[in-house]
Order: C-alpha cells, then structure tokens, then sequence
C-alpha cells in the first residue's frame, strides 16, 4: 500500500467536521523534519479541543502497537502553550532514550507551572534513571533526575506529584532510595503504601524488600494489595505462587485483583504456573478471561524463555482452541 501524502493527513485533521481516522494515524509515526514542519504550521490553525483528540488517539496507538514512533510530535510539543497539550505529548515518550530529550523532560518536571505535566513526566524521569543505572545515558542527567525526585519528596507538595515521585526514584541505587521507601511504607493512607510498593517494583531487589511484599500481599486494602501482587509478579517471589493462586480462586475478589494475580504468575513462570494456567485456561468459558488468558500464556512463554526454562516451552500453546466456533473473528 502506498504511504499516504502528509498533507493529505493534515488537510483532514483541519476538517473539524469530520472524525479523525484511525487509518492516519501509523502515518503520523516516525515523522521527517520536513514532515515536523509541516505539523507544527498546522497544529496552530486546529481547536484545543481537536488537538487532545488527536493526541489521545496517538497514544492508544502508541500503546497498541509496538512499531510506531510519535517521538518527534511528543518532543516538539513539550514547550506547547496548553499545559493539557503537555501533559499528553509526554506519553508519546516513554519510550525514549535519548539524552536531550531526558533533558527537556527534566525542565519541565521542575518548572512546569501546572501539576499534570509535571505529574505525567515523573515516570519518564524514572525510566531515565533506569537507563542510567544500565548505563544507557549518561551518570550526571541520571544524578540531576534524581536530585530533582528527591527534592520534590522532601519539599512535600502535592501528594499525587511526590507519589509519582517516589514510584519514579525506585529504580535508583541511591542510598537514601531505601529510606524514601520505608517510610511511605509506615505511611497509614494506602495510597502511599502503594506507590511504595510501586517503587520496590521497580527497584528489583527480591532479597531486600520480599518480606514486606509477602506481608502486603494480605493486607485488607484493595489498593495495597493489589500493588503487593503486581511487586510479587515483577520480583518474580517464586514463593508467593499459593497465596495469588488463592487470589484468583477467592469468589470475593475483584477483577482487577485477579487479573493482577494471573499476570503475576505469567510473570513468576515455572512449571506449576505454566500447569495452572493451562488448567484455569481449558477450565473457563468466559470469553473475556479466555482472551485475557491468552495474552497472559504468551508472556509466560516468554518469561520462560527469558529466565532461560526452555525445557519448560514445549508445550504448543494454540490459542485458537479456545475461541469460541460462533465467534465469527
């Protein structure tokens, strides 16, 4: 299929007559200078209205498919006028690596003066501290990222901002990490619980903070739980395989906790949870967990394969079997 011409895309996202088409929008990906240009001269003569459409839009995309790239639109639009434009162009960036651009992220974090850009950009300041820690940026943008998240959490401002702040600096080998996290642990409002449970995610260190996962995976608030499962998942707690199994069989829980569970064991893997999924999988006649069974079977496979138990993928995972014969797709 030919690529479509960019000022045929941007003529129509002028037509505010008309809804903006999906078929558009892999063309906005990966855009040339020339093509940057011609965006920006148009995106001054669109409504507000029709430019958060369309930056929703992109980033459902974004998070649907793996190949698309709105890098160039996300990093010409962080210094936009409209701070609801700026908060949106930061999601079209979570991906990104590179340094200038973790720079820009870094001013607007410290003074943007509305709270959602700012809000919106603390996790991509964490996966920047992430790549400095794997040493895929450079150690002084990683140590000026965490200054800043360290700062906002000892000046106390917004609550929703130092949470953000806090999940984000997990991913450090700080020193001070620890401290932060302990205590937003001793915290007792659950949603700082959480995100201290979010930051142990990221920080991928079973040994220091298993038992205080383990501890959190029964406590009674919804929201802490479940945040405890998630770390449990992404730690890989080979041992907490009993309790999301009773999680996922407690008639009580709520989908989003089951579902947080049954991710976790795809997460875990081995071969208890690769016979219990299998199991749950040919049990259900649900459609929508069938579906969601599925993609959670292909990130236990490559879980496996990843942590190197490929005795463990012999298994033919034929997803079709378990679709229903009158669903017609």
């Amino acid at each position: 299929m030919a690529k479509l011409n960019f000022q045929t895309i941007l003529d129509a996202l002028q037509d505010e007559t008309k809804k903006i088409s999906k078929a558009h929008l892999e063309r906005y990906s990966d855009l040339s200078e020339p093509d940057l240009r011609l965006f920006m001269q148009t995106w001054e003569r669109i409504s507000l209205p029709r430019k958060i459409q369309l930056l929703d839009m992109l980033a459902e995309k974004y998070e649907e498919d793996t190949l698309v790239s709105y890098a160039a639109i996300g990093t010409a639009l962080l210094r936009d006028p409209h701070s609801e434009v700026r908060a949106r162009a930061l999601r079209l960036l979570r991906e990104e690596e590179d340094e200038r651009v973790g720079e820009e992220i870094l001013y607007l974090a410290a003074h943007d003066p509305e709270l959602e850009p700012r809000i919106e950009a603390m996790p991509l300041l964490g996966m920047y501290v992430y790549y400095g820690e794997i040493e895929s940026v450079s150690e002084p943008l990683k140590q000026k990222i965490e200054r800043l998240l360290m700062n906002t959490l000892q000046r106390d401002e917004n609550p929703r901002l130092c949470r953000r702040a806090l999940e984000a600096l997990g991913y450090s080998s700080h020193n001070e990490t620890r401290a932060f996290i302990e205590s937003a642990l001793r915290r007792h409002d659950p949603e700082w619980v959480a995100s201290a449970l979010r930051a142990i995610r990221h920080s991928q260190d079973e040994k220091l903070w298993h038992d205080e996962v383990v501890s959190k995976l029964l406590d009674e608030d919804p929201l802490i739980r479940r945040a405890a499962v998630q770390a449990a998942g992404e730690l890989e707690l080979q041992d907490t395989f009993s309790i999301l199994t009773d999680i996922i069989e407690d008639e009580e829980a709520e989908t989003d906790l089951i579902d947080a569970a049954l991710w976790s064991l795809s997460q875990i893997g081995g071969e208890d949870a690769q016979t219990y999924l299998i199991n749950l999988l040919d049990a259900t006649d649900d459609e929508e967990m069938r579906e969601y069974l599925g993609g959670v079977m292909e990130n236990l496979e490559f879980s496996d394969m990843f942590n190197g138990n490929s005795d463990l993928l012999d298994f033919d995972l034929d997803l079709d079997r378990f679709k229903d014969e009158n669903d017609p797709f």
